[in-house]
């Protein structure tokens, strides 16, 4: 996959990429004991006591990887195993690989091949026999407009101490949490979901308790499974349409509530005042994580973090709206309910401001997802297409939840 030469800084993205949590569904079935032994055999070489990684982020960190002599963009992600590509596994000629299960965040689940990769460069550090899965990365366009070849996820990292710095864009992997100083972070307890190791975080929000994966692969902020009544107990909106992208496509038209909690407690770390999506799972993505300093240790099983800018999840931003642009047409995807629109979901929009929505080729629609150009206006002159008819209206972006 090509990343677009029209790539440049993004913003938030209010249609969410999704890649989190590729669940290995197993249960007791004889035949994925095989394809989980692939996994828990990782191992490392050390060059240095602290490595730096610098890394390129879309709302998600991107690192560069060395394969078989070759490089390649892999999504840093810790809601997934490590995934790689159908071309990287041909190039590997590996031949004894195990067939198994693989479910994504939108509960679509195929038969993938298990293997170990024998050898992955990351900076100075190597990583030998790593349990990796082989997948294609073209069921979303979303996903495939980001352009990476795979995905080093949370049994590789787990060997290791991660910190990640959003601001300088920077990874420093140690051995030993004592490499680093942990003064005036506040601590995470997590638990592992074996064998990928996705950290899973215990929260509880008024004495309900909830589970949260700390994804790096999701763009999102917050998002929690709660049942359907109980977000109608908070300050709360409905947004109806589709949302976020898994590695398989995109999730069902659906309608859920976006509410706003007092205090929400991750893991021995209290938020106050926190938007929270009301979705299939509970998640803790990068809208939240990159306003922090962030350590992950898998040994002891907590995650250390340092406050560096301040949580814009105390509202929910937005004109109103979502849309998609993977049929080359800007397809209204969702919208809010308490904001009034006169278009719905799967009318078109033609234009919003100078940017012009027509005759988008894959390039020009890929660098308009990735970058959203209405992330960062506070009004938009927007054009669209309502019962053949072309229609316009002015648009001002709304903090709704602010109270």
């Amino acid at each position: 996959m090509k990343q677009s030469s029209l790539f440049s800084s993004l913003s938030r993205k209010r249609y969410h990429i999704n890649l989190i949590v590729l669940f290995i569904i197993c249960g007791l079935l004889i035949r994925c004991s095989s394809a989980l032994s692939v996994f828990g055999n990782e191992s490392v070489d050390y060059n240095e006591p602290i490595t730096t990684i610098p890394f390129e982020y879309y709302d998600m960190p991107m690192v560069e990887v060395v394969i078989n002599s070759k490089t390649y963009k892999f999504l840093v992600d810790t809601g997934a195993p490590t995934l790689i590509s159908k071309k990287i596994f041909q190039d590997l000629k590996i031949q004894n690989g195990k067939k198994a299960p693989l479910g994504d965040s939108q509960d679509v689940i195929e038969n993938r091949e298990f293997i170990i990769i024998p050898e992955m460069t990351l900076g100075s550090l190597s990583y030998k026999n790593i349990g990796a899965v082989v997948t294609d990365f073209d069921g979303s366009f979303e996903i495939d407009c980001i352009g990476y070849d795979g995905i080093l996820g949370a049994n590789q990292m787990s060997i290791s101490i991660w910190k990640f710095d959003y601001q300088k864009k920077e990874i420093e992997i140690a051995k030993s949490i004592e490499d680093f100083s942990t003064s005036g972070f506040k601590v995470m307890e997590f638990h592992p979901m074996r064998p990928q190791m996705t950290p899973l975080v215990n929260g509880i929000i008024d004495g309900q308790r909830t589970e949260y994966t700390y994804d790096t692969g999701y763009s999102g902020g917050l998002t929690t499974l709660l049942n359907s009544e109980s977000p109608n107990s908070y300050p709360h909106i409905t947004k109806y349409g589709k949302s976020s992208a898994g590695i398989y496509g995109v999730g069902k038209i659906e309608e859920r509530a976006i509410f706003k909690v007092d205090t929400l407690n991750l893991g021995g770390i209290s938020l106050n005042n926190v938007v929270i999506d009301n979705d299939v799972s509970g998640l803790i993505g990068n809208q939240l994580i990159d306003n922090y300093i962030s350590i992950i240790d898998w040994k002891t099983q907590k995650i250390y973090w340092k406050e560096v800018s301040e949580n814009d999840l105390v509202s929910e931003k937005t004109f109103g709206f979502g849309y998609r642009l993977n049929t080359m047409k800007a397809i209204v995807a969702n919208r809010i309910k308490e904001i009034d629109l006169p278009f719905e979901v799967g009318d078109t929009i033609l234009s919003i401001n100078e940017t012009n929505f027509e005759n988008l080729n894959r390039e020009t629609a890929c660098a308009l997802t990735n970058f959203k150009i209405e992330d960062k206006l506070q009004e938009m002159q927007l054009r669209y297409l309502k019962n053949g008819e072309v229609q316009s209206i002015v648009l001002k972006k709304q903090a709704l939840l602010n109270d």
